[in-house]
């Protein structure tokens, strides 16, 4: 091929654009539409069961549990005074078992808002059992909201 038609060919290339994705924590959002989908690696489970945060090894602040999966947890609470990717430990225990045993998770927080923390458990170790039983326990004593109450007419 000479350089000319070398040169002819470079011209003729297609023109290439991408579409720009923002990744966020809990899921992609699409800048285009403004929607957010959920990109979960692990199913979430709902539930309520509280828990102490400790932060180098000292009780900081306590929270509930408002959601759970194998991957992270949602803790409602009202503690601010953590920084993102910050490593935390969370105590708790099952109220309904024979055992009166704290059990211990370590998570760093991946998320921060006003309702509370998002915090993930890879990247640090931790008992596999100790989350299984976590999202089991969650699941076994879920009580279903209605956030959406139908309104009935009198008539």
């Amino acid at each position: 091929m000479t350089d000319r038609n070398l040169i002819n060919v470079k011209l003729m290339r297609p023109t290439v654009s991408y579409k720009t994705v923002a990744v966020a924590t809990n899921g992609i959002h699409d800048e285009s539409g403004g929607r957010v989908m959920e990109h979960r690696l692990s199913k979430r489970v709902q539930g309520k069961l509280g828990l102490f945060v400790y932060k180098r090894g000292m009780p900081v602040a306590t929270g509930q549990i408002r959601d759970a999966s194998k991957r992270g947890l949602f803790i409602s609470t009202d503690y601010t005074d953590v920084q993102l990717n910050q490593t935390l430990e969370l105590e708790f225990r099952f109220p309904d078992n024979q055992e009166k045993q704290f059990r211990r998770l370590k998570a760093h927080v991946v998320r921060k808002s006003d309702k509370g923390l998002g915090v993930d458990f890879e990247g640090v170790e931790n008992d596999g059992f100790t989350i299984s039983s976590l999202v089991q326990w969650l699941k076994k004593h879920h009580v279903p909201m209605n956030y959406f109450p139908v309104r009935r007419q009198a008539y």
